[in-house]
């Protein structure tokens, strides 16, 4: 490997360790508030126990309470964690068939507490068929978010991130809508830009009747 290639490749590495890093740091604070709220009932309970054996009745209703909030967040956290799992695996294999739909539904549902931060929220629409891109699952979602990341930065709070899949003849696109105030900044654009054309991708932005439209053009074979 000559010395350009191993900085390229030291690169990136850099580049996919940062970004894994980032998604799993925001879900671990998801993870650890879901803990926090079970942790806060169950000494609800403990309180509620403290009072029978002080003689004060323990109220039905406000035990179904306490018992459906701790299976509520149980259920939340079996969710958060299923997505992070997916998104762990995603490293398995640096050449794989993967699904635009799942693995860019999975991202989308990993971000939205990001989204949240900056008072925004992301809906997400698969395409209608199977769509299959050859490489590492982990690059896709790094592409991916790096111009989901232009409507996170760029975006107007209050706004509603739109983030659609279609099939295209090279591969697949991936399509992001969001009002900003003042577009899109050019160093924010070229930056994605650049992440896209590194794995033999295209990075385009665009107006649409909802603000910004950041058209994610995916060749059928990564090569980042």
């Amino acid at each position: 490997m000559t010395d350009s290639n191993s900085h390229k490749a030291e690169q990136k590495a850099k580049t996919d360790v940062a970004f894994f890093g980032r998604i799993t740091a925001s879900v671990t604070h998801e993870l650890n508030n879901v803990i926090s709220i079970v942790d806060q009932n169950a000494g609800l309970l403990d309180d509620l126990v403290a009072g029978e054996a002080r003689g004060v009745p323990i109220s039905l209703e406000r035990l179904e309470s306490v018992s459906r909030a701790i299976q509520n967040q149980t259920q939340r956290g079996l969710q958060i964690i299923e997505r992070l799992n997916k998104f762990a695996h995603s490293t398995d294999f640096t050449e794989a068939e993967c699904d635009v739909n799942l693995t860019i539904g999975n991202l989308v549902e990993l971000s939205q507490r990001l989204a949240s931060l900056k008072r925004m929220k992301i809906t997400f629409a698969p395409a209608q068929v199977t769509v299959h891109v050859t490489g590492s699952g982990l690059v896709l979602q790094r592409v991916v978010f790096s111009a989901l990341e232009l409507a996170l930065t760029n975006g107007t709070a209050g706004t509603t991130i739109s983030v659609m899949v279609k099939p295209d003849d090279q591969g697949a696109v991936v399509l992001i809508e969001f009002s900003a105030d003042s577009g899109v900044q050019k160093d924010h654009e070229a930056e994605a830009r650049s992440t896209v054309e590194q794995i033999g991708g295209r990075l385009e932005v665009g107006s649409s009747e909802n603000g910004v439209k950041v058209s994610v053009y995916l060749p059928g074979a990564l090569t980042g």
